[in-house]
């Protein structure tokens, strides 16, 4: 999407796995760090915007900053926007012999089973083409769009 998120000092953490969302949101607040949270679309996700919000966020800012996956999860996500059949591809990449024959369930486990190892062919394949860039989640889109303004 043409910001590179490195050379305007921008990390992604997954504060989920690596603690708890609303513990780096109050961290960064208290650092004068700008921050945003994309979760998944789900009853977890909503669980972590109500635990930001329970830390002195106001309904606004916590509106401002967070953001859920409309499909729910972001596997179903992926696959709702028209991902499915490149991740379908790199999960045969990935030595998934099956996976271009598997129903959508047997699909989206496997994606689910296999987070990190997808995810960075997805990456490669989302910065090298961006048509398939314009195609990632609206919410991780509409994050990135939103960083070049963020305090």
């Amino acid at each position: 999407m043409e910001y590179e998120l490195d050379a305007h000092g921008v990390s992604v953490i997954d504060a989920q796995n690596n603690g708890r969302p609303d513990t780096f949101a109050v961290l960064a607040r208290a650092l004068g760090i700008p921050w945003l949270a994309v979760f998944d679309g789900d009853d977890g996700g909503e669980h972590y915007i109500t635990a930001i919000s329970r830390r002195g966020f106001t309904q606004q800012e916590t509106t401002r900053r967070c953001r859920t996956h409309g499909a729910g999860d972001l596997e179903a996500q992926l696959v709702t926007d028209g991902l499915g059949p490149g991740l379908r591809d790199i999960l045969t990449e990935l030595g998934i012999r099956d996976a271009a024959d598997m129903t959508d369930d047997e699909f989206l486990k496997k994606l689910r089973a296999n987070k990190t190892d997808y995810a960075a062919l997805l990456a490669a394949d989302l910065r090298d083409d961006p048509d398939l860039a314009q195609r990632a989640p609206e919410a991780f889109r509409n994050a990135i769009e939103q960083l070049p303004g963020l305090t």
